[in-house]
């Protein structure tokens, strides 16, 4: 076991901190002689996970949404270039620190945020999350920060919007068209002329288009027949 002070010393963080995550559930530890004594399988554990989490930077958002809706493991880690574990540690603790998030606006672990929607999405623009909101294509739940509203999205809802394409990572246009060697209009014209992809707002002429690698496979066929 280990002391408060031994423990922050592991994990480069203040004292209040390391009480903050006991409290949290997030480091094992009892009181003994009235002394907070942490476990030390579980400190370890905690930094390995907070370094993976520090490595992968923002791309933990893309890594947790990917794998929560069912894309494999495997995939995820190859697509970013780094080990099954690291992904595996970054995404725990990504895990342990978007449970305090969801619990601001009230909802529990059935939500995601609208960030990783976006990610999921390869979107830039919120709003396009919030359109797809408006039309019904995703639940929500609303919450406000003052005067602004938050939206935390029913994963489940997510998960049907995928449809087919859950298990699969997707690309924009402008990357298949840097795989084929073609332009971006190019692209969304095969696109639409062949019905491969998925538009995110279906029926909406400047919507973007998101292919699987297998579709980018096909238009390039059809771009560069043999």
């Amino acid at each position: 076991m280990l002391t408060t002070d031994a423990t922050a010393d592991i994990l480069q963080l203040a004292p209040r901190t390391v009480r903050k995550y006991c409290q949290n559930g997030w480091l094992e530890s009892e009181l003994i002689g009235g002394r907070l004594a942490i476990d030390e399988d579980s400190a370890l554990w905690l930094k390995t996970a907070m370094d993976a989490y520090s490595r992968l930077g923002e791309r933990v958002k893309w890594a947790y949404i990917h794998k929560a809706t069912g894309v494999p493991l495997e995939s995820v880690a190859h697509e970013l270039g780094k080990s099954v574990d690291m992904v595996t540690h970054g995404i725990s603790f990504y895990e342990l620190r978007r449970s305090e998030i969801l619990l601001g606006y009230g909802a529990d672990g059935s939500y995601v945020l609208t960030e990783e929607v976006m990610q999921r999405l390869s979107l830039s623009d919120m709003h396009v999350v919030h359109s797809l909101i408006a039309e019904n294509d995703l639940d929500s739940m609303v919450s406000f920060d003052g005067s602004r509203k938050k939206y935390a999205i029913l994963a489940c809802s997510l998960i049907s919007f995928l449809g087919d394409r859950r298990t699969e990572i997707m690309y924009r246009s402008d990357y298949a068209a840097e795989e084929i060697g073609c332009t971006i209009n190019e692209i969304d014209r095969i696109a639409l002329g062949n019905r491969i992809g998925m538009k995110v707002r279906e029926g909406h002429k400047n919507s973007s288009y998101l292919f699987t690698a297998k579709e980018v496979g096909l238009m390039k066929q059809i771009y560069l027949p043999n």
